[in-house]
């Protein structure tokens, strides 16, 4: 059997040329390409890809850098969050009082933003505990700042109850009137109950009386007998303080 000849020129090699020397022929993806950029019959959409398909290539990296960028960056977020709350939590075990205070303080100037308000809201317990009220007051306000509906809520009732713990039950009432307004019926029970407290201590005993009355209408399970005796002294304290207006 006669033996098989072999190839002069490997696929690396190629062809030789007119003026004597070795066409290069490329293999893998550049291959095909070009291979396909010399045919002269190719399908419109096929010619479209042969036309466009380094740009395109050159796109897709791109593309793919940013997904790459995009992945690390929220790691790098996630990470950070985590490295903040692992902070926040050894704030809170090993200190307390005054120094509890000066190490949140530090701690919320660089706080991710997303840890930002719980901060503010351990700073506001924080400041309470330790008397500051006006600070626990600012620092609710500040913690329910472009918050959602019941947040903005929930921080205006502690702004508020740090008011009246400093006597400023007058700053407290349209405070706790505007979160009534805003969370309807969600927080009407204790939202009453403060406004009715607040409002017998600024000596504005009607809109006390009023708050009493729909506590009482609100929540049936609250002893009523009681609710409808502070209403009667409510109501005489009002009679006593008209009458010394008009004397």
């Amino acid at each position: 059997m006669a033996a098989r000849k072999k190839n002069s020129a490997t696929p690396s090699q190629g062809a030789p040329t007119p003026e004597g020397g070795t066409e290069q022929h490329h293999t893998g993806l550049t291959g095909a390409v070009e291979s396909l950029e010399e045919s002269d019959d190719l399908h419109p959409v096929l010619q479209f890809i042969v036309d466009h398909i380094k740009p395109l290539a050159a796109g897709l990296v791109v593309f793919l850098l940013v997904i790459a960028g995009y992945g690390y960056w929220e790691y790098s977020k996630e990470k950070a969050l985590d490295e903040a709350s692992n902070k926040l939590g050894e704030i809170l075990v090993q200190t307390g009082g005054e120094k509890r205070i000066e190490a949140l303080e530090s701690f919320l100037q660089d706080v991710p933003a997303g840890m930002k308000d719980g901060v503010r809201l351990e700073l506001a317990t924080a400041y309470a505990d330790a008397g500051q009220h006006e600070k626990a007051a600012a620092m609710w306000q500040a913690a329910g700042s472009g918050q959602g509906e019941t947040i903005r809520v929930i921080s205006a009732m502690g702004q508020a109850q740090a008011l009246m713990d400093d006597g400023k039950n007058d700053e407290a009432l349209p405070i706790l009137e505007n979160a009534l307004a805003m969370s309807g019926e969600s927080f009407a029970v204790p939202l009453n109950r403060m406004i009715a407290t607040a409002a017998e201590e600024a000596g504005r005993f009607s809109r006390a009386v009023d708050a009493l009355r729909e506590l009482a209408e609100s929540d049936p399970s609250r002893p009523q007998v009681f609710l409808q005796d502070k209403i009667a002294r409510l109501e005489k304290m009002q009679q006593e303080a008209q009458t010394n207006n008009d004397s």
